[in-house]
């Protein structure tokens, strides 16, 4: 059986995109430009999904398309970065564009979409055309940029999942260890400037949380923009004596949830009881190496450890993520700061950029449709 869509539509047999395979000095040296790189056919017949909970797949005309570290972290481990995805392999997996074809019909030609691949997916974004599971899609809102939506995939869905669920439970009072409900929680994010930072800096905002985030100096006001409270500027404070002092003098109060998204300094975790409420908790977000997050995850209180766990979020997509977030946008109540965005014919430097380390909010590669 093939797909359902409002009309049918002639596709190219090839496409533009920009492919790796074997990777020795970096994903951005490793990218080539392929000018006719083949549809697959199961983008040409999407076929319709054998279980009822399967909602089937969506094709895409991609215009805009965001980078995540996690584009290039797992295919640049050695031995078994090669192993996964399927080489040669398309990168990225944040995407915007028009709906192509679709097996389920709440998806019909021409509409404008955001979401993401399934995870390292040998088809991603950085090309003309791409698919994906109709459950990891959602329809973009009236007055919404495709370069704005296209950042919702990874760092929406991960900021999503560290403040959201978190805070609901703190204002009901149901969080572990809590005694009563907390009507304005205290957050800190560690590293606010980035990409998941200023997801997650706008959405516990929306929450009504008191937010507290580190920056440079010189992000200062971009994190406040995004509705920061209280920043701390972590090349010239001590960010975990910063905490404690805010948490024990008065007038100041312990926080009620931490997060980190820069990479974790283990003193800064092994201090959470210091400036963290009872019920509070510690979120990892990123790890600033695979030693660190062994050290947090393994070493117990007793050698050195800290007392509460940091539970590294597996992020969740469910329906309401993805068009929890396009709605916040086309409130006004959300927009991504886009450090650069960058035309396709010069995507590799979007990863070199984001190497850096210090964007601002996201990179977005730019498809146009020529047609």
């Amino acid at each position: 059986m093939t797909a359902t869509s409002s009309s049918h539509v002639e596709l190219p047999a090839t496409m533009r995109a920009w492919v790796f395979d074997k990777i020795r000095n970096g994903l951005e040296n490793a990218l080539t430009l392929d000018a006719s790189f083949p549809i697959p056919e199961s983008f040409k017949n999407l076929v319709q999904p054998k279980a009822k909970a399967d909602r089937g797949f969506v094709l895409v005309r991609v215009l805009a398309a965001s980078v995540n570290p996690a584009d290039y972290k797992l295919p640049e481990l050695p031995i078994v970065g090669g192993l996964t995805p399927k080489r040669p392999a398309i990168p990225s997996m944040d995407f915007c564009g028009r709906v192509v074809n679709s097996t389920d019909p709440q998806f019909t030609n021409g509409q404008l979409v955001a979401g993401k691949t399934a995870n390292f997916s040998q088809h991603g974004t950085l090309a003309e055309y791409t698919v994906a599971p109709a459950g990891l899609c959602a329809n973009v809102p009236e007055g919404v940029s495709a370069e704005q939506a296209a950042t919702i995939g990874v760092c929406g869905a991960t900021a999503w999942t560290a403040v959201v669920p978190y805070i609901k439970k703190i204002k009901s009072g149901v969080a572990a260890n809590q005694t009563t409900a907390v009507d304005k929680p205290r957050v800190f994010i560690n590293g606010g400037s980035g990409g998941v930072g200023c997801f997650a800096i706008a959405l516990a905002k929306e929450m009504g949380c008191h937010v507290t985030t580190t920056c440079s100096a010189g992000n200062a006001d971009l994190v406040r923009k995004m509705g920061a409270d209280d920043v701390i500027d972590y090349r010239s404070e001590n960010v975990t004596e910063a905490l404690i002092l805010r948490a024990t003098t008065t007038p100041g109060l312990p926080f009620d949830l931490a997060i980190d998204t820069a990479g974790l300094d283990f003193d800064l975790y092994k201090a959470g009881d210091k400036f963290l409420a009872p019920h509070g908790s510690f979120v990892q977000v990123a790890f600033k190496s695979f030693a660190s997050s062994l050290s947090v995850g393994l070493r117990p209180s007793f050698l050195g450890g800290g007392q509460r766990s940091a539970p590294a979020i597996m992020t969740q997509v469910t329906p309401e993520t993805f068009t929890g977030l396009l709605e916040l946008m086309a409130a006004g109540k959300l927009t991504v700061p886009i450090e650069e965005a960058i035309p396709f014919e010069e995507a590799p430097r979007a990863y070199t950029q984001l190497k850096t380390h210090r964007t601002r909010g996201k990179v977005v590669v730019t498809i146009p449709d020529d047609n």
